[in-house]
């Protein structure tokens, strides 16, 4: 992550989408997650994600 963005985000909230873009990119698509589930996995935490 860029240095001068790190006083600017939320850490916990760049995580979380971090973990969803793997989750997306998952090789075997049986496991990845579909279009609703992103968006509830991203509403989900602390509210929708800015």
């Amino acid at each position: 992550m860029d240095t001068s963005m790190v006083n600017n985000c939320d850490l916990s909230k760049m995580e979380v989408l971090a973990r969803v873009a793997l989750d997306c990119v998952e090789e075997d698509r049986d496991f990845r997650p579909t279009m609703s589930q992103v968006v509830e996995m991203l509403q989900s935490r602390d509210g929708e994600l800015e």
